[in-house]
């Protein structure tokens, strides 16, 4: 299928097929975003990635296949990369920490699987705080994208309970900002994908990595002058 046009896909749990998503389909692609429940690539869509990866801008997945992307994927270096972290699972970022420059902290189900926990809304936020003042991890993080929703829509509260969290909520992510800022980390929030139906992409992502791509491409051109 022949999609001139289409600069910004989204697929979820979608086979990544060679032929369909070639750079001779979708020549004009340029912001791509996989919200995918499994775990692992086939040698197949390997193929399709490492294929685009060249003419992307930005590629957004989540962060539990990190691991999983071709080299070089991760090392083109005109492509930006934003990964994806469950707000119940700060243990996985601090796994894979050292190669994530970008990261955005999802609770809603629309961005990718959500993560059973049984820690209270107050206790996941507070172990991300805490990761990201400890000064043993090592934090190549530039940019953190926070949901400007701190509490899931879908959670089960009364409005009066809503307010009580919140207010804690508000407190320990105001003290995770400020850990970001001793670490020169800048905090953005954004409203995060309301549903599946709509583009996972972050559109202030999408932004920035426009912008890096131009300033390489220009650089490069001064550089073979």
């Amino acid at each position: 299928m022949f999609l001139p046009q289409l600069e910004v896909l989204s697929l979820s749990d979608t086979y990544l097929d060679h032929k369909a998503l070639s750079p001779g389909e979708v020549p004009a692609l340029r912001h791509f975003a996989i919200v995918d429940g499994y775990n692992d690539f086939t040698a197949e869509e390997e193929q399709t990635l490492v294929g685009l990866a060249p003419q992307l801008s930005s590629m957004t997945c989540l962060l539990k296949i990190i691991l999983e992307l071709p080299l070089a994927v991760i090392s083109q270096s005109s492509l930006s990369m934003l990964f994806d972290g469950h707000l119940a699972n700060p243990d996985l970022f601090r796994r894979v920490t050292n190669d994530v420059s970008s990261l955005r902290i999802y609770h809603s189900t629309f961005i990718g699987p959500i993560v059973e926990s049984d820690c209270s809304l107050e206790e996941q936020w507070r172990s991300w705080t805490v990761s990201l003042e400890s000064k043993q991890t090592v934090l190549p993080l530039q940019l953190l994208y926070l949901p400007r929703c701190l509490i899931p829509t879908d959670e089960d509260l009364e409005p009066e309970e809503i307010e009580s969290i919140l207010t804690s909520v508000s407190h320990i992510v105001d003290s995770l900002v400020s850990a970001c800022r001793r670490r020169d980390i800048e905090v953005v929030l954004e409203d995060q994908p309301s549903s599946r139906d709509v583009t996972q992409t972050s559109k202030d992502f999408t932004r920035r990595s426009e912008a890096r791509r131009r300033a390489l491409e220009v650089g490069n051109k001064e550089g073979n002058a």
